[in-house]
Formats: structure tokens, sequence, C-alpha cells
């Protein structure tokens, strides 16, 4: 699917350039995708990671993303990959599941997408790259939620606080 919406925002963006994170158990699939690519042409405007990839490596092709995109359905439950990029900077375009959603009212900014819908995805590329203005807020705003909402220390602080509390209620009984 995002491969499809790729290639053809390619074909409308001459400058543009793609990063496929292939991921463990996924070098078949990365096999085929650099066979289509290779067979269309497109394959220099494309780096392709077979396979599971070191942290280091994503962590700086994610700071050097605009945008990404996660397609992952059901059980995606606050992906920390979606996460990491949207904290580098990166604007997402991610399935439209509850728990976006979710985190969408709590400040966080993506485009959503039906997974299997190519139209989907193209359209949301297409309005990336053309409302800079507007993927630059929603970086920004992204950026906050994130030091609000996902940051390990203060979460785990938040945490312990909660057992604390439910421990100190159940110590009263």
């Amino acid at each position: 699917m995002a491969l499809d919406a790729f290639m053809r925002l390619a074909a409308e963006y001459p400058s543009a350039h793609f990063i496929l994170f292939g991921g463990l158990f996924t070098e078949e699939f990365t096999r085929q995708a650099r066979a289509k690519l290779e067979a269309e042409g497109m394959l220099p405007r494309f780096t392709l990671l077979e396979g599971d990839s070191p942290l280091a490596v994503c962590a700086e092709l994610m700071s050097i993303s605009d945008v990404f995109v996660s397609l992952l359905g059901h059980g995606d439950m606050r992906s920390s990959s979606v996460l990491q990029a949207a904290a580098s900077g990166g604007v997402p375009i991610i399935s439209d599941i509850p728990e976006y959603r979710e985190m969408e009212g709590f400040g966080f900014a993506g485009l959503f997408v039906r997974p299997d819908s190519v139209e989907d995805v193209l359209g949301a590329l297409r309005f990336c790259v053309q409302n800079p203005d507007e993927t630059s807020g929603m970086a920004a705003r992204n950026e906050v939620y994130i030091a609000e909402h996902e940051d390990y220390n203060e979460q785990m602080d938040k945490i312990l606080s909660l057992i604390d509390a439910v421990c100190a209620d159940y110590a009263k009984r």
C-alpha cells in the first residue's frame, strides 16, 4: 500500500526521496519492493533497509525525514516507532485507529488514513508536500505533546505516584 503511494508521489515530485524500513522478517517484502522499483526505474529515489536495522541507523534516518508513514492496524498500541519518528520532527501519516485518535485528544497531530487505501496515503503525502506551514505546525504540536505525555521519566514518576496512591489506599483498609 505505502509503496504504491510513494511511487505515485515520486512520479509527481522528482526531488522527493523515500526511505523504507524493513524490520525483522520482512526481507522477502523488501526484495519484492526493490524489484518493483528497479523495474520502474525508481530505485535511486528510494533507500531500502532490509531486515532489522540498528536503532542508531533508524534514529538518524528519522531525524532527516520530514514525513513518516505507519500503516499498522489494530494492535499497534502507542507504537514506539511512531513516537520516535514524531519526536524526531516527522509528521505522522498513520492508520486511523482508536489509540492514535485518543492521543489526538491530548494534542498529538497526524494525518489519519485508512491503511488499505493508496488514495488516502497519497492524499496525505500530497498534503504534506503542498502545505509546509501546516506540517511545521503539526511537528511543533507533537513536540509539545511528547514532552508532556510521552516523556519516559515524567511518565514513570506519574505511574509510581499512582501505584503509591493505590497502595496507600489499600493499606488504609
